[in-house]
């Protein structure tokens, strides 16, 4: 009989365990956070299920989701934006890296490389920051990554990839890594124009 008992408890608590907190991602999915573009808050609320939703707020139609998005490399800080209709079409990412300056640089170009191979992309630019060199543009991602392994990342690097640029929309994704803060900071937006 204690047997049982002792089953039919370990069983309870067991059903019990809070299935629903978020699990830890390897990494940021920076391809899912481009899927909701487009979409009603609505579906960011029931579909972006590894993150905590933080805070919500509405203003004029105009949606704001805020969420704890916890992963190996970072703890990121995720908002969803949208316009008076209730669409997404803005979505704020920061993190601040673990690891150090080295382990960051790592992290951010890993993230960035996923979006230069995975999302389709019209154009690409990036820009190196440094007080002595001032701002360096440049258009060759390899030249730019070249450039970063050769000389280290002086204040930031920032890239941009334009997914859509035509004279009624523009669709890009700007990644900054801030070498001061450690921090990734990532900004996709759509703009729309009737």
């Amino acid at each position: 009989m204690r047997t049982l008992l002792m089953l039919c408890l370990i069983a309870l608590i067991t059903g019990c365990s809070n299935d629903d907190e978020p699990k830890i991602m390897s990494a940021l999915n920076v391809n899912e956070l481009v899927g909701f573009v487009g979409k009603p808050s609505e579906h960011v609320k029931s579909n972006f299920k590894n993150a905590t939703l933080e805070n919500e707020s509405s203003s004029l139609g105009k949606v704001t989701l805020r969420y704890g998005l916890l992963t190996e490399e970072s703890n990121y800080s995720v908002t969803f934006k949208s316009n008076a209709d209730g669409i997404i079409n803005q979505i704020d990412v920061y993190g601040s890296l673990d690891g150090g300056y080295d382990k960051g640089v790592e992290i951010y170009k890993a993230n960035m490389d996923k979006i230069n191979s995975t999302i389709n992309h019209e154009t690409y630019r990036s820009q190196y920051s440094s007080a002595s060199a001032g701002l360096i543009d440049f258009s060759d991602r390899s030249e730019f990554w070249d450039y970063v392994a050769k000389n280290g990342v002086g204040t930031s690097i920032y890239e941009i990839w334009w997914i859509e640029n035509t004279a009624k929309v523009k669709f890009t994704i700007e990644c900054e890594y801030i070498r001061e803060n450690n921090a990734i900071s990532i900004e996709i937006e759509k703009k729309s124009w009737e």
